[in-house]
């Protein structure tokens, strides 16, 4: 999915209309709806910083609007909304789990 499309949906997940998003960023008023529509409708593709700087308003990694495959966006956005011993620990969990079928895959 491309960086507009997760847009839109961040911004439907944060409850933030094109205008209000535009707000927070420090757009004029005027043009805040139409600046952030040509991303939306990608007329137009924002540099990182700005990813960056809209990622934090709507609270979401910035990864997750460059990731293609949307299964692993979705686990990104999953992470990026845990407390740092949360991510901790799914870490261990996971790595456990690599390790655990590396070693079947070795014995067969």
């Amino acid at each position: 999915m491309p960086i507009n499309k997760r847009l839109v949906c961040a911004c439907e997940r944060a409850g933030l209309s094109q205008s209000l998003l535009g707000l927070k960023m420090g757009l004029e008023a005027s043009g805040a709806s139409i600046h952030i529509n040509r991303y939306e409708s990608g007329k137009r593709t924002p540099a990182f910083s700005l990813v960056s700087g809209m990622a934090k308003l709507l609270r979401g990694p910035v990864s997750c609007f460059y990731e293609p495959d949307d299964t692993i966006a979705a686990i990104i956005l999953a992470v990026g909304g845990m407390d740092v011993q949360q991510r901790l620990a799914l870490l261990q969990r996971l790595q456990q789990e690599e390790k655990s079928q590396s070693g079947q895959e070795q014995a067969e």
